[in-house]
């Protein structure tokens, strides 16, 4: 069978049960997609599947590419569960088909797929009707390379939720456009709430965002009156720092709302519009970037 390369969509409710089920038991592992699974297509060893989603809230990004699958081995529901890992089983009692990855595989930060997903002749209201379309190999692996590109440095976005959500979220569109990859939980996290999430240990969430500190190339506070004092932010704050420690190419930026300024900071900014503190910061990771 010739193999086959699929788009699919994942929905933005989704993307944090799935990365959580494949974060390997290991830190010093490597965080990839263990498979993906669906109730629409058989998937079929050999096959690449690339894995778009929605994001919702976040301006200017209709489309990002999540992820794309190498598939290994396929099955279904009807497979016997004790021959199965225990990623392999809950997976299949989500879905009806599962394919399991190999080597190749990889999630991807924020990053735009609209004029990917147009090249290869679909729109995300399209594929969101389909759930998943086949295309030809050679054209999706040309349209979504833009998308794999490493050359956009991630940063990593700190704050608390009740003091800085709003300009966070107004940030990721400013630097995104500046040549950055914002890392924020609101896109890694998407509609997350720990309450009604009893399938997620709060001990793989830590080990996500953590992972998110340890990816990226960069990490920028922003300091507001509570930061630093709430249990996620301290946790970022020791991440942050233990990283920057680690790390000598690994910059961090404060940007102050409220209070005194941290010690332990590449740059302190003010605070401002978010297109004029995007580009504020954008130079200031750059420049604190040269040799």
């Amino acid at each position: 069978m010739e193999n086959k390369a699929v788009v699919a969509l994942l929905t933005w409710d989704r993307v944090v049960p799935w990365k959580i089920l494949c974060l390997p038991d290991n830190a010093a592992d490597e965080f990839a997609p263990i498979g993906f699974g669906s109730d629409v297509r058989k998937f079929h060893e050999g096959d690449t599947i690339w894995v778009v989603s929605v994001p919702r809230g976040i301006p200017g990004v209709r489309a990002t590419l999540v992820a794309r699958v190498k598939v290994h081995h396929h099955y279904e529901r009807t497979t016997r569960r004790d021959r199965c890992s225990k990623f392999l089983s809950d997976m299949l009692d989500q879905w009806k088909f599962v394919g399991t990855s190999n080597g190749g595989s990889g999630f991807f930060e924020l990053n735009d797929a609209t004029k990917a997903l147009e090249k290869l002749g679909l729109s995300s209201s399209r594929l969101g009707f389909r759930k998943s379309v086949v295309v030809d190999p050679t054209k999706a692996a040309s349209a979504f390379r833009g998308c794999m590109s490493s050359r956009k440095p991630t940063v990593f976005l700190s704050y608390t939720h009740a003091e800085g959500e709003s300009v966070a979220v107004s940030l990721v569109p400013e630097l995104f456009k500046r040549g950055f990859r914002p890392w924020l939980d609101r896109l890694t996290l998407p509609g997350f709430s720990l309450g009604r999430s009893k399938r997620v240990e709060m001990k793989r969430l830590r080990q996500l965002i953590r992972q998110g500190v340890g990816d990226s190339g960069h990490a920028v506070v922003l300091k507001t009156k509570s930061w630093g004092q709430t249990g996620w932010t301290k946790e970022e704050r020791r991440w942050i720092r233990a990283r920057r420690r680690d790390d000598d190419g690994f910059r961090c930026a404060q940007v102050v709302f409220s209070g005194r300024k941290l010690a332990g900071f590449d740059a302190c900014l003010d605070a401002a519009p978010p297109a004029e503190l995007a580009h504020r910061i954008a130079s200031a990771l750059r420049e604190r970037s040269q040799p």
